[in-house]
């Protein structure tokens, strides 16, 4: 019930660029994986939230084998992570002057944050950083947004957080926004408050394995149990049962 759209993380780069140059309207821009997979099962107000993106992309080695399964050579041009896609995206976007508000993850990260891209994106327009702790109506934050009319709004939270602040204020963004881009956990990617698998883990598609290793507590429902459940219901899809 959730539609992705078939794009590389080229192609996925191509379009943001021309949703900020042609400033038509605001983009809103998400990804699925499998843990959003799982959650959309079981809530229609999050498949009606994620089918009324401009653009989802697939995120993971989940949503690619899944997509083979499935559809073979119809399915995913190959495998898209977040994680390789917004370093790219900054680079675009210091040559291009694009304005970026980061907006997400804790106090700590976004200090963080500001230092990472000082030093590795010196020319990039950041125009706004702002931790993900905050009220939705906070209308302090949303004012912050429209005075910084940010090109590309990174909005880093959990997927429930993300989904309510989204739907709350879509039409607020309209107006001081060209594209808001969906990230999770993808902020503390970028600031390093969150590490990446070493590149073997990367290479065989055990990067949700090493997060799980490196916090079990935190990880070992969403894997555990939804990598089976997920794992379910593409069995079930294929035979159509």
């Amino acid at each position: 019930g959730v539609e992705l759209h078939l794009i590389n993380v080229h192609e996925l780069l191509d379009a943001l660029r021309i949703a900020v140059v042609s400033n038509v309207h605001c983009y809103f821009v998400g990804y699925y994986n499998v843990h959003h997979a799982v959650a959309a099962w079981q809530n229609q107000s999050l498949r009606n939230y994620l089918n009324s993106l401009d653009i989802l992309h697939s995120d993971g080695i989940g949503m690619y084998i899944s997509s083979l399964v499935l559809y073979g050579s119809d399915g995913l041009p190959e495998k898209v992570n977040g994680t390789d896609f917004y370093p790219l995206l900054l680079q675009e976007a210091e040559r291009s002057q694009w304005k970026v508000f980061f907006l997400g993850d804790s106090h700590a990260t976004i200090n963080q944050l500001r230092h990472v891209v000082a030093n590795e994106y010196p020319g990039l327009n950041s125009v706004g950083y702002h931790h993900g702790y905050f009220d939705n109506d906070d209308v302090t934050l949303l004012q912050m947004i429209k005075d910084a009319s940010p090109d590309i709004l990174f909005v880093g939270m959990g997927l429930q957080k993300q989904m309510e602040w989204i739907q709350l204020h879509r039409d607020y963004l309209k107006s001081s926004v060209r594209v808001c881009l969906m990230v999770g956990g993808g902020i503390g990617y970028i600031a390093r408050t969150r590490s990446r698998a070493p590149e073997i883990f990367q290479l065989l598609g055990l990067e949700w394995l090493f997060r799980l290793c490196s916090n079990p507590r935190y990880y070992w429902h969403r894997y555990l149990v939804g990598i089976p459940y997920f794992c379910y219901f593409v069995i079930r899809q294929k035979l159509k049962l």
